[in-house]
């Protein structure tokens, strides 16, 4: 009992003067269930409960289908930025694509300050969103996003350049939007 205990101070210590960090806030995920998963398989991989995900889908049961959407929320972590940090060897460490982190934290370049707090996404192939305002267009919003027109285009099934203010659009960095890692790495 007294290992127990001196391990979950030594622990305890140990992650509070650690960089990388919890906050209390969640993100919530949209996540479309794949062939063969179960909800013991996406909490797993997301590191909640088969309970947390029955709660906040008022499921019943641990039944699901394929291409059904379920919402996961998991807590949003930061990391503080040290002398000599890279945002190449900080994405890797967390095992994400730069783009994610860039994405996540509005960054256009891969520049970072010590003592910068960053969000890391709690997976990879970020998505977000950002609404049109007066004077936006897809050049600027990629240039501030560091993606791609073409990228924004494809992600959007738009045909044309011309956005709405108002307009909501969909950003990613996820690997399967071919051109992004290119862009942002």
């Amino acid at each position: 009992m007294k290992k127990q205990k001196l391990y979950s101070l030594l622990l305890a210590t140990f992650l509070s003067a650690s960089a990388f960090s919890v906050s209390a806030h969640a993100e919530s995920l949209a996540y479309k269930v794949k062939s063969g998963e179960t909800l013991t398989s996406i909490a797993n991989r997301y590191h909640v409960s088969v309970s947390q995900l029955k709660t906040w889908n008022h499921l019943t049961s641990e039944k699901i289908r394929i291409g059904q959407t379920i919402t996961v929320s998991v807590p949003e972590a930061t990391y503080k930025v040290k002398k000599g940090d890279l945002i190449t060897t900080i994405a890797k460490n967390h095992h994400l694509l730069v783009a994610d982190i860039k994405i996540s934290n509005h960054l256009t370049s891969d520049r970072l300050k010590v003592g910068q707090t960053l969000k890391i996404p709690s997976h990879k192939g970020v998505y977000l969103t950002h609404t049109v305002k007066t004077g936006d267009s897809l050049s600027l919003i990629s240039r501030d996003y560091g993606l791609s027109v073409s990228n924004i285009k494809k992600f959007n099934n738009f045909t044309t350049d011309k956005v709405r203010i108002g307009q909501v659009l969909k950003l990613t960095a996820s690997p399967a939007a071919h051109t992004i890692q290119a862009a942002c790495s």
